[in-house]
């Protein structure tokens, strides 16, 4: 069945429907018969979307693979990327802690040299000079 021809009746049945009202027994019969219509219709509505939603579905499990492989590559190169950033940062991280390692031994080394000068300038009796040192 074409498309134009379901939607008419689709039209044909709202048009019916809108004039139905139950009211004795022959009316009753009527309704029954009209919901046989309804559902036969509905079936050929579905009948007829079935292999376009088929198509819609094949179609969109094809693309999905597509887009699954270009994807893939771009999360490689992303994972790889990040990877290598990390591995930066944790380099310069080390750098970073070797440096004021050494910048604190080397204060706590000029400290204990300059205490060192300023007790020897004490004890040589130069209490001037030691006091500007310490």
């Amino acid at each position: 069945m074409e498309l134009v021809e379901i939607q008419k009746q689709s039209l044909n049945i709202c048009d019916v429907s809108q004039n139905i009202s139950i009211e004795s027994q022959d009316d009753l019969f009527k309704a029954v018969d009209f919901l046989k219509q309804i559902k036969h219709h509905k079936e050929q509505v579905i009948k007829y979307w079935e292999e376009p939603k088929k198509s819609a579905w094949q179609a969109h499990k094809a693309i999905t693979q597509k887009e699954k492989g270009m994807l893939f590559l771009c999360e490689q190169i992303e994972r790889n990327l990040k990877n290598q950033i990390l591995e930066y940062k944790t380099k310069n991280q080390e750098r970073y802690s070797e440096l004021v390692k050494e910048a604190e031994e080397a204060k706590k080394f000029e400290i204990e040299a300059l205490q060192k000068e300023a007790d020897e300038l004490w004890k040589s009796g130069d209490k001037q000079g030691s006091t500007a040192k310490s």
